[in-house]
């Protein structure tokens, strides 16, 4: 699971580096939910990661971030068509 992360975030940034927002705001929900499970699954097997908890947080910000701007891009892209 840590390397499938890995190597989505490294597609991510490839996206977001070459302008592809759309593609990239979609990475990132499948990168935060795995975060969650990840995390979550980790933290309740061990109750010394407790606090691992607390991340989700943290990704589920990102995640209504990356559909803000989803929504972003639909409504600039009905604008141009118009």
């Amino acid at each position: 699971m840590g390397m499938t992360i890995i190597i989505t975030q490294i597609l991510k940034h490839w996206y977001f580096a070459n302008g592809n927002l759309w593609y990239s705001y979609h990475i990132t929900i499948v990168i935060y939910l795995s975060y969650m499970c990840l995390e979550t699954t980790v933290a309740l097997h061990d109750h010394a990661q407790r606090s691992l908890l607390l991340m989700n947080i943290v990704s589920i910000w990102a995640l209504i971030m990356s559909i803000k701007g989803i929504i972003r891009i639909k409504k600039e892209s009905k604008n141009d068509i118009i």
